[in-house]
């Protein structure tokens, strides 16, 4: 086999390898915290050695064969044997007869593996390309020399022993090195204050010990503190102390550690007990220390009655003390009877077996007198006034006991003086207690009976009071009304004469001694002829004729009838508010109460005899009226409404930019059209018309409109418009929208009021009463500004506006409404290409309407339905509802037909209600809901007109033609209109 020669330079290995000072000698196993210095080894003294090598010699078959390994591993310069190569660090040769055959670069070391007592270095080489000799195929690492150095501890080897190098295998060598230098620490050294070197520990200026695991301090004395902890100190050298360090006291949790100075440590300590070890740690160090720390006892406990057991730090006490520090009396106190404020005798009550010696007792900071120990459970003591809750001390033999707030000054004051001198308050119950002479809650009623009075003329004269006057007081006085009686006589304790004035009529009969008295009610009659009833207390008795002048309230021989009665009362909105009233009420008393529902109406003020005004409260719907004055009532079901409140449009979003700037404006409402334009988009402008004719029979509107198409042979192809506003019936329906009632009108009563208004009466009777209709219709020729139900309306011109007035309505029930349905049409004569319309919503313009608008071809009657009405003389909010679901109107494309419906509240005198209408004109438009007459004849009828004037037929005949067509033109619209008519005529008497 043939030998090779090894040159090794160690390189520096990742993992567990860590270099020195950049040093390519030393290798640190950080697990033990030994390093490794491999400089010894190639030093001689202290002197580098640039190449030194290993030589060994065989000569298999005759041949001289050696092997040299070469080392520079603490120098980075050029090996000057393996410099024909030109590496820098490590070189191998193959030698034979001192002929160099090759040389190989050996590569570096790639893996370290430490143990206890050394650590292993391997390093695989490749082999050079075109290597002659020394083929590494049949090794088990193929084609590399792996080369593995073996490094021992070796306390006997100075500096180093190199064994002879082996091969175990083809390409594989170990050659082993023992040193000193390759001995590590005999422990373990504490990262990171200590470092091996030199076989021991090398400590940080922090730590100190054979391993650096121990703090660089001494403890001299420890300060302790009591059992309740605090403060306590450390005191000794801690010059060299860790910068964060904690203090260990056994279980005790220990904080605000705080470095005074070099020699003294301040901490805070829990409280704690007994004696328990000191120890200081910072991270890996510690230090434990020799001296302890002691709970001390608390310094109160001394002799004779406690001493301190220092090892539980606790303090022994003899049977007459207890606590921590001995100083309590052992004693319980369980209750403490009480006295009042002006102080007395008083009991504690407990457990005071071993109480053997003098005592104090304190109340509050007052000194009880008179203690005595009555037995081992109670003892007895006087105390002066005081007031409050005060807590009971007991002193004595240096020791004490206290019980927090067990004792009480009672003060339950009495309502009253209770008529002293007849009586005392009992300031424990808080009550009066009477002396002999009076009775009652506050000793205010003298402690007699009387049973009868004898009666005198109305001149008066002597009278004998009988009853029980065993206890009355020597000085009284007796009063017949008024009067004070005079000549008083006490023949017995049953009976008291007296001499009295004229006068006349019923009389209390009072005796009192000024501070006590006793009353009875109209015992005393001046003789004469009596009342009936008495007259119930509302009238005053004339005992000359018998007969009683009742008040303002009651009327009657005796007064025994009431006259108060409820007529109505003005409702408010469900916030409330001040309402008024109305009925006979007389004159009221003090003692005046109303109640809407469950709730009063306060700040009552009485106007007259006849209303009454007060504040309701928040509330909703009907509520019951009841009224009380003194014995009088009287109280009506429902008769109060909570109505709801006006709520004005919600915002709409403005159309097509309202139609331009000169057409309407866009307000956080939508539209605001100007005048003449109308409409959600102002787009439809008002249509000025002529005046419409009377109508004598009812308030119906008739409102035409011609177009004329400016053709001079008789007005042909000539568009009419007619419109149409009547009031068709009135209905009542229940809160579920069933009706109860329903009448149609069938005759009006006319009357003129001028050139442009007119009034139309009705009336029909229900339940009877009679209800009577007022329609006014006003015709504007100009636009008009006018209020209604406290809002300023603008009229258009040549609009009419109804307003409607109905009296009072006997309801079936005050939860119905009633509602009045009117009826609105647009027609045309115009049959062909035309498109009929109807839309019902909420105006924009800021008036708090609806709107219903009836769409014939470019013409459109507009009517406007204000959400409010005046009822009972206030703006209340109405519902305005289409009712073309229920009432089925006729419509086509040339006609349409609408019914509204009014509804009103219950209300009970009047309403008035204020719809108006105009006509407009804008562009003929269909949607989805319109209705559309067939165009195919009007397109057919175009093009013939149009072949006709290009074809030029002119002559007779034509002429002919066209009168002929004129007068059947007109003859048929005539017709039409006529149907129109009649058709609308017969539904509205269809459905009413």
């Amino acid at each position: 086999m043939i030998k090779y020669f090894i040159l090794i330079f160690l390189f520096l290995i990742v993992n567990k390898i860590t270099y020195s000072n950049g040093s390519q000698c030393s290798y640190r196993d950080s697990e033990r915290n030994i390093t490794y210095d491999l400089e010894p080894f190639f030093t001689s003294n202290g002197t580098p050695i640039n190449d030194f090598s290993l030589l060994a010699t065989t000569k298999p078959l005759n041949k001289d064969h050696y092997w040299e390994i070469y080392f520079n591993l603490c120098r980075d310069v050029y090996l000057s044997t393996c410099s024909e190569v030109g590496n820098t660090s490590s070189c191998q040769k193959n030698m034979d007869l001192g002929n160099i055959l090759d040389q190989y670069d050996t590569g570096s070391f790639h893996n370290v593996s430490f143990y206890e007592y050394g650590f292993d270095l391997i390093y695989r080489s490749p082999i050079r390309s075109g290597v002659s000799a020394g083929s590494c195929e049949l090794a088990f690492d193929p084609n590399r020399r792996v080369t593995k150095f073996v490094l021992k501890c070796n306390y006997n080897a100075e500096p180093f022993i190199i064994s002879i190098p082996m091969e175990p295998s083809v390409c594989y060598y170990m050659v082993i090195f023992e040193s000193r230098h390759l001995c590590g620490c005999p422990f373990k050294c504490s990262l990171p204050h200590g470092n091996c070197s030199e076989h021991r520990c090398l400590c940080d200026q922090y730590s100190t010990g054979y391993d650096c695991t121990l703090l660089k301090i001494e403890i001299y004395s420890v300060l302790s503190t009591t059992i309740r902890g605090g403060s306590g100190y450390l005191i000794g050298n801690f010059t060299n102390i860790t910068p964060s360090f904690n203090i260990i006291i056994s279980q005790s949790n220990v904080a605000n550690v705080i470095l005074l100075n070099s020699s003294t440590i301040q901490f805070s300590i829990d409280a704690g007990s007994g004696i328990q070890n000191v120890s200081i740690v910072a991270g890996s160090l510690s230090y434990v220390s020799s001296y302890t720390f002691q709970f001390e006892c608390l310094p109160g406990c001394t002799l004779p009655h406690g001493q301190c057991d220092n090892s539980t730090s606790k303090c022994i006490c003899d049977d007459q003390s207890k606590g921590d520090e001995c100083q309590i009396l052992n004693i319980e106190i369980e209750s403490c009877n009480s006295t009042t404020i002006y102080g007395g005798v008083g009991f504690i009550i407990g457990n005071f077996s071993f109480i053997t010696f003098k005592f104090d007792v304190f109340i509050g900071s007052l000194n009880a007198t008179d203690v005595q120990l009555l037995n081992s459970s109670t003892i007895q003591f006087s105390i002066g006034p005081g007031v409050g809750i005060q807590d009971v001390s007991i002193f004595g033999e240096n020791l004490s006991y206290v019980s927090i707030n067990s004792f009480e000054y009672i003060n339950k004051q009495c309502l009253s003086d209770c008529s002293f001198p007849h009586g005392q308050c009992d300031l424990f119950i808080g009550q009066c207690i009477c002396d002999d002479q009076s009775k009652g809650e506050n000793c205010q009623i003298l402690n007699i009976d009387i049973g009868s009075c004898d009666s005198t003329n109305l001149n008066g004269g002597t009278s004998l009071i009988r009853g029980n006057f065993s206890f009355i007081p020597p000085k009284f006085d007796i009063l017949i009304g008024k009067l004070i009686a005079t000549d008083i006589l006490v023949f017995n304790t049953s009976t008291i004469q007296f001499s009295i004035g004229a006068g006349e009529g019923f009389q209390n009969v009072t005796i009192t001694d000024s501070i006590s008295s006793y009353t009875s009610i109209n015992l005393f009659a001046y003789k004469g002829k009596n009342c009936p009833f008495n007259c119930s207390q509302h009238g005053k008795c004339d005992l000359i004729n018998g007969k009683c002048s009742c008040d303002t309230q009651t009327n009657g021989t005796g007064c025994e009838y009431s006259r108060i009665f409820l007529n109505s009362i003005d409702p408010t909105d469900g916030n409330g508010g001040t309402t008024y009233l109305y009925g006979y009420f007389g004159t009221t008393t003090p003692d005046l109460s109303i109640n809407i529902g469950d709730a009063p109406c306060t700040n009552i003020l009485q106007i007259n005899e006849t209303s009454i005004k007060c504040d309701a409260g928040v509330g909703s719907g009907f509520k019951t009226v009841f009224f009380q004055d003194r014995d009088l009532k009287a109280s009506v079901v429902n008769l109060f409404q909570y109505f709801e409140p006006i709520i004005p449009n919600s915002p709409k979003k403005c159309i097509d930019d309202c139609g331009g700037p000169i057409k309407g404006v866009c307000t956080s409402n939508g539209c605001s059209c100007i005048s003449p334009w109308m409409g959600n988009d102002c787009k439809a402008k008002l249509v000025i018309v002529e005046r419409p004719s009377l109508n004598y029979s009812d308030p119906t509107t008739d409102m035409e409109i011609v177009e004329n198409n400016n053709n001079t042979d008789n007005q042909i192809d000539n568009k009419l418009f007619h419109s149409l506003v009547s009031i068709s019936k009135i209905r009542e329906y229940d809160y579920q929208s069933n009706e109860v009632y329903s009448y149609t009108f069938s005759s009006w009563e006319f009357i003129k009021i001028n050139q442009t208004a007119n009034q139309y009466n009705t009336s029909f009777i229900k339940s009877g009463i009679e209800t009577f209709i007022t329609v006014k219709l006003e015709w504007f020729d100009n636009e008009t500004g006018i209020e209604f139900a406290n809002q300023n309306i603008t009229m258009n011109p040549s609009s009419i506006k109804y307003t409607i007035e109905i009296s009072k309505y006997q309801f079936s029930s005050k939860l119905n409404r009633l509602q009045l349905i009117m009826m609105a049409s647009l027609s045309s004569n115009k049959t062909d290409d035309v498109c009929s319309d109807k839309e019902f919503g909420e105006t924009t313009n800021g008036d708090n309407s609806n709107y219903l608008k009836i769409q014939v071809d470019t013409h459109s009657l507009y009517g406007r339905f204000i959400k409010r009405a005046i009822i009972d003389s206030m703006p209340r909010a109405i519902d305005n509802i289409p009712l073309d679901s229920s009432m089925k109107p006729v419509d086509s494309a040339s006609s349409s037909q609408s019914y509204i419906g009014i509804s009103v509240p219950y209300y009970q005198n009047q309403i008035i209600i204020d719809p108006d209408f105009s006509l407009l004109l804008g562009f003929s438009s269909k949607s989805e809901s319109s209705i559309c007459s067939d165009n195919n004849f009007s397109k057919l009828s175009a093009l013939h007109i149009s072949s006709i004037a290009i074809c030029g037929f002119v002559g007779l005949l034509t002429i002919v033609a066209v009168v002929i067509y004129a007068y059947y033109k007109k003859r048929y619209d005539r017709n039409v209109m006529k149907e129109i008519h009649s058709k609308i005529s017969r539904n509205v008497e269809l459905y009413m």
